[in-house]
């Protein structure tokens, strides 16, 4: 079924995830609290060296944190994977701890629907590496591969994949 422009996504989890990210996260925590397309914001601190506190976080519903703790090393693909598989909604919107969804953004004009469909965010300001699936699909590719390091070659990967599970260029 596809969503008419202006409907809600049904079932939109947030996933970010940081690891001594604080005064980034801190920033766009609020920006995200206040867009109205979600069903759940999950944040995972990924072991940072002083660990976020829920009550830093927005008094919005929607927030959750989750900490992993015993990391030394930032894995971004390691750190997302674990944040998709804990998200209880049917689609994702991955955010980087320093990005947040404009005013005007409006995931259902993408018109995504449930025939494996996806899109990746373009532009400045740290957008490339945003996306929106479903779960489902995110899950069929293996999700981010893990044994990936740095910036960059992440979502490339995941990309490649997804093209090559769906067909959808």
């Amino acid at each position: 079924m596809l969503l008419p422009p202006g409907h809600p996504v049904e079932g939109l989890s947030i996933v970010t995830v940081c690891m001594n990210r604080r005064q980034h996260l801190l920033a766009t925590a609020a920006r995200v609290a206040a867009w109205p397309h979600h069903r759940e914001h999950l944040i995972v601190d990924w072991s940072s060296a002083c660990p976020l506190q829920r009550q830093e976080l927005p008094d919005d519903p929607r927030v959750r944190l989750l900490r992993v703790e015993g990391e030394t090393v930032w894995n971004l693909c390691r750190a997302y994977n674990f944040a998709v598989a804990r998200a209880r909604e049917a689609w994702i919107l991955k955010l980087d701890a320093d990005t947040w969804p404009t005013e005007s953004f409006d995931p259902a004009a993408l018109g995504l629907d449930n025939r494996n469909r996806y899109a990746f965010g373009s532009g400045p300001m740290g957008r490339k590496g945003q996306f929106l699936m479903a779960r489902q699909l995110f899950t069929a590719v293996g999700g981010f591969h893990e044994l990936l390091s740095g910036y960059g070659f992440d979502d490339k990967d995941l990309q490649a994949r997804l093209a090559l599970h769906t067909g959808q260029p």
